[in-house]
């Protein structure tokens, strides 16, 4: 056969026996190395969940704190700043606390602002004086290791405080922030 193919009909790719298929006959888009060949014929990025950035701090552990308010109190925060709007931001928070009077109740929650703008409670009510995230309610005035973990999904590029902060149970009991233990935040952003 010699001429062109144009008019020829039924031919079998498992008779290809040497050459190679030019990407663009593959597959919609353009090919390189950051995409694969997707199975609706087309050429695209990895879908989600790269991780992008991880940052860890405060860079200093905060002192131990004391306090009644029965409204959620800052004892430290971090920063992070996402790269795209569709980004998640996986938030790990660690801190040590006690109910001082051994008849109190502690509860901790992590807020959030977006570049200095109003603070968000991330449990879901948006309180002050609400539940939060968990509670320490015991006998005892031993610190108790806390370890919060929670998805974000912030929809900024801007700079965003995350914090950590802790309130009493009511009853004017004082709660306790072990100074001189662990106190952190792991932030994580991962490619939405």
């Amino acid at each position: 056969f010699a001429g062109s193919g144009a008019s020829l009909t039924a031919l079998n790719a498992t008779n290809l026996a040497s050459g190679t298929v030019p990407t663009a006959r593959l597959g919609t888009g353009t090919a390189n190395s950051s995409v694969h060949l997707r199975g609706d014929g087309a050429w695209a990025a990895a879908g989600g969940g790269k991780v992008l950035q991880m940052t860890y701090g405060p860079a200093s552990e905060p002192s131990g704190m004391s306090t009644s308010s029965t409204d959620f109190v800052v004892v430290f925060s971090h920063v992070i700043t996402p790269s795209a709007t569709s980004s998640k931001i996986h938030i790990s928070a660690f801190s040590n606390g006690q109910d001082a009077s051994a008849t109190r109740i502690m509860k901790f929650s992590i807020y959030r602002a977006i570049s200095g703008g109003a603070t968000t409670n991330l449990d879901g009510s948006g309180a002050d004086d609400d539940e939060g995230f968990g509670r320490i309610d015991s006998d005892t005035t031993i610190a108790v290791p806390i370890t919060l973990m929670y998805l974000d999904s912030p929809s900024t590029t801007s700079e965003i405080t995350y914090s950590f902060r802790v309130r009493s149970g009511g009853g004017g009991g004082n709660v306790e922030i072990t100074g001189g233990l662990p106190h952190n935040f792991i932030l994580t952003e991962i490619e939405g």
